[in-house]
C-alpha cells in the first residue's frame, strides 16, 4: 500500500441540504474559487496534461472479501471490499491529488497526530506498539474531486451501497425511522449522506499512525492505492 484516499460522509437530509450544494454550482459554472484565487481552469488544465492513458489493467469483479463484527453484539462495523475501485479511478485520482499539491498547495501538509489531538507532545502509543504517535500527509479533495471527477464519486456510492447491503446496516436506518431518531443521531441510508471531506493520504514524513477515533461522520470509505 502507497497511500489511501479516505472519504467521510455524513447525513444531508432536511437539516444539512442537498449533498450537491458545495460544488454543483461550482461544477455548472466552471469556476473553483478558494480564498479569492480563481483554480478551476488551472486544476482542469493540469489533470489533461498529466492524465495518462486508460489502464489496460482488466478491473476485477467486485467481492466481499470480509466483514468484522463487535464479538459482544454480532453488529458489523467493517466491511472490506476486494477489487473496489477501477484501476482508471484510482490513477485519476493520484493525479488530481498531484494536481491540487501544485497549484493549490495549502490543501496539502504533514500532519503530527499529538499536535491534531492537541497535546503538548508526542509519546508512545500503547495500542500500536508504535514509538510515536506518528502522523500523515492529507491532500485535501472536497469538494474538488466532486467537480472533476465526478464518475469516481459515482463508484465510491455504489462501493457505500454495497458494504450498506453487506453488513445489513438498513436494519438501523428502518430501527430509526420507526423512533423518529434525530437526524443527527440517526443511521442514515447511504442515498441520504454527502461527502465531509474526502482526503488523499500518504505517510511518506511518519513511520505510522498511531491509535485514534475520528468521530461525526456516518460512514468512513478508505480505498487502498498499492
Amino acid at each position: 500500500v502507497t497511500s489511501y484516499i479516505g472519504t467521510a460522509y455524513g447525513a444531508y437530509r432536511e437539516e444539512f441540504g442537498a449533498r450537491d450544494r458545495f460544488w454543483k454550482h461550482q461544477s455548472r459554472e466552471k469556476t473553483l474559487n478558494i480564498q479569492g484565487v480563481e483554480h478551476y481552469h488551472n486544476i482542469e488544465k493540469c489533470l489533461q496534461e498529466k492524465q495518462q492513458k486508460k489502464s489496460k489493467l482488466r478491473h476485477k469483479e467486485r467481492r466481499i472479501r470480509k466483514r468484522l463484527a463487535d464479538s459482544s453484539t454480532g453488529d458489523v462495523f467493517l466491511v472490506e471490499i476486494k477489487n473496489a475501485i477501477t484501476p482508471e479511478h484510482a490513477a485519476l485520482v493520484k493525479t488530481l491529488s498531484v494536481c491540487i499539491q501544485e497549484h493549490i498547495p495549502s490543501l496539502s501538509h504533514s500532519r503530527n497526530l499529538y499536535e491534531e489531538l492537541n497535546l503538548e507532545e508526542d509519546f508512545v502509543d500503547t495500542l500500536s506498539g508504535g514509538n510515536t504517535l506518528g502522523g500523515n500527509t492529507p491532500t485535501f479533495m472536497a469538494p474538488i474531486i466532486s467537480i472533476f471527477l465526478p464518475e469516481v464519486i459515482q463508484e465510491m456510492q455504489e462501493i457505500l451501497e454495497i458494504a450498506y447491503a453487506a453488513a445489513d446496516w438498513m436494519y438501523l436506518t428502518i430501527e430509526d425511522d420507526i423512533l423518529e431518531t434525530e437526524p443527527r443521531n440517526a443511521q442514515p441510508a447511504p442515498k441520504d449522506v454527502g461527502i465531509r471531506t474526502s482526503e488523499h493520504l500518504t505517510y511518506k514524513d511518519f513511520p505510522s499512525l498511531g491509535s485514534h477515533t475520528d468521530s461525526g461522520s456516518s460512514y468512513t470509505l478508505i480505498i487502498f492505492r498499492s
